[in-house]
């Protein structure tokens, strides 16, 4: 990434990784990023982060809040500087991903 950004004529504007826990969630190349002013955009937001949304943080704000676990966990990676890239073909997850914009 760092080659590509300063060889290229057109610098990237978005990197989409998969965000998840074993690559430490990206910390390195979120920061790397951020540095930059890169946007980048997580995949796999929801299906690779199964054991967060089941955490007992995560629940008890969902609870508090009257949200569902993954509105509260599309919030943080938001909060967090990130763009998740979600996609369903259920109408009520569709409303859900767009009320927490």
């Amino acid at each position: 990434l760092k080659r590509l950004n300063t060889d290229a004529k057109v610098k990237p504007a978005v990197i989409q990784n998969r965000f998840y826990d074993e690559t430490g969630h990206d910390k390195e190349i979120r920061a790397w990023c951020k540095q930059e002013n890169i946007m980048y955009q997580s995949f796999w937001t929801l299906t690779a982060n199964k054991e967060a949304l089941k955490s007992k943080p995560l629940l008890a704000i969902s609870k508090a809040k009257k949200k569902t676990p993954a509105q509260v966990f599309y919030r943080f990676v938001m909060q967090e500087g990130m763009t998740p890239l979600c996609g369903t073909t259920d109408p009520q997850h569709m409303r859900e991903d767009l009320e927490v914009c």
